[in-house]
């Protein structure tokens, strides 16, 4: 029994301190384990989380107790950095079940760092490879690299467990993404992505953007309004949820949008973007306008929000009559997680003199 194992008298010894106590030295024992070093066999036990009663003890506790489950989440993501790479991964996924019931709280920054910490060293696998050209780690080859690097095979071995917590944490927490996307670690995400389960959704949830002010501005039109994007991660995406949000106010005409915005076809486009219905296979989207950033350049679809260029710290899109027709993908102006509400809602309307005096800040720009 998982009490016994702990030495159930010094946990009746600890009660009388109150629960606090007996809690934390149930977290004691159970990191002090996950700091020793895993073995070449721990690392193929999918489930070690099970094989230790360190753990049963500990998530006994928090499931009758479940108060205690946030303070317990926020200590265990804090010693993540101290634990054995494998280990490590393990008790993230335990972080990323804890994070379900009381969500992430303060522990996105610990999990960021650990899981940064991970990828390196699978960056140093695939150096591996690339020195032996095999194409993929094998279990084979795995083992025998154990001998000399073992941080990069508990560092793979350790991915999938660790990307169903990652995976939840990116698409619950904007601030952990915004953490994440100040690490500039894309190039290294892009180049682990053919080799870890779910590598293609770090790439598409990288650059959704949180909560964020963006100025929309129809120079030929002199209309303009700020508009408040979040959960969004392409230009592709806020050009579609920007179009549905200026047709719901029925503002298309004032901002040159094409008639055919209000199509059947577009509107079947708007829900899928916005989450309202699920897109059930990939399809093509036509822009009802030309859209522009402050720097006189189209607006570049596949990059994030954040990218858009800004006049004093104020992200702008220009919107322009359509002279060249463009689309894109559908796959481009969805949600990539269900756990993601994405938006762009109109705050309020500028007026013709605030929209001139934007556009006065921006040399050149009205000529297009």
């Amino acid at each position: 029994m998982a009490a016994d194992f702990i030495g159930e008298s010094r946990i009746i010894a600890f009660q009388w301190k109150g629960e606090n106590t007996v809690m934390e030295e149930l977290i004691r024992l159970f990191v002090e384990e996950f700091q020793q070093p895993s073995t070449l066999e721990e690392t193929k036990i999918a489930n070690l989380l099970g094989h230790s009663d360190r753990f049963i003890a500990l998530d006994q506790y928090r499931r009758k107790d479940l108060k205690a489950q946030k303070q317990i989440l926020d200590e265990l993501a804090g010693k993540l950095d101290s634990m054995d790479l494998y280990k490590g991964c393990c008790c993230a996924f335990f972080c990323g079940v804890l994070m379900g019931q009381c969500g992430p709280g303060g522990a996105g920054e610990g999990l960021v760092n650990f899981f940064i910490k991970v990828v390196s060293h699978l960056c140093g696998l695939l150096d591996e490879l690339d020195k032996t050209e095999e194409s993929d780690p094998e279990d084979e080859m795995l083992d025998k690299l154990f001998l000399t690097a073992p941080d990069k095979v508990r560092a793979f071995r350790g991915s999938a467990p660790l990307m169903m917590a990652i995976m939840d944490l990116l698409a619950k927490s904007p601030e952990s993404r915004e953490y994440l996307r100040k690490k500039d670690l894309y190039d290294n995400l892009e180049r682990i992505e053919p080799f870890v389960k779910n590598g293609s959704y770090l790439l598409r949830i990288y650059p959704v953007c949180g909560p964020m002010d963006v100025l929309v501005l129809a120079p030929k039109k002199e209309q303009g309004a700020l508009i408040r994007v979040q959960d969004v991660g392409t230009n592709f995406h806020l050009m579609t949820l920007l179009e549905r949000a200026l047709y719901q106010k029925e503002w298309d005409q004032r901002f040159g949008l094409s008639a055919d915005v209000k199509s059947p076809e577009s509107l079947k486009v708007f829900a899928c973007a916005s989450g309202e219905e699920t897109a059930r296979q990939n399809g093509s989207v036509y822009a009802h306008a030309a859209y522009y950033s402050c720097d006189g350049q189209m607006l570049w679809g596949e990059m994030g929000p954040d990218t858009i260029p800004c006049v004093e710290q104020m992200p702008v899109v220009l919107i322009y009559p359509e002279k060249f027709p463009r689309s894109w993908d559908l796959f481009f102006a969805v949600s990539c997680h269900p756990y993601l509400k994405p938006l762009a809602e109109i705050k309020r309307e500028l007026s013709k003199e605030e929209v001139r005096e934007w556009m006065g800040k921006m040399q050149g720009i009205s000529s297009f």
